[in-house]
């Protein structure tokens, strides 16, 4: 990863993904109608925050399936207790 500071309140950081990794963002971009690769990495970026921010306090996220039925989701591979 790269960092290069733009100014003092953005700086410009460079991933780099491999070629499954890049075609999720580029799905995720768009099935979402985002413009560009960076607004769907912010956007996930924005959603992770949330998530870790609702279930650290003690929230679950519930998904409603057609039928009705509530079912709980947990992010794959994610340890609460890892994570600050």
């Amino acid at each position: 990863m790269k960092v290069r500071s733009v100014d003092s309140e953005k700086q410009r950081v460079q991933f780099y993904f491999d070629t499954a990794a890049l075609a999720q963002v580029d799905a995720m971009r768009a099935c979402s109608g985002l413009a560009t690769r960076a607004e769907a990495v912010r956007y996930a970026l924005r959603l992770f925050k949330w998530y870790l921010d609702e279930t650290g306090a003690g929230s679950e996220i519930l998904v409603k399936r057609k039928n009705g039925e509530l079912k709980g989701i947990l992010l794959p591979l994610m340890n609460k207790n890892t994570v600050a």
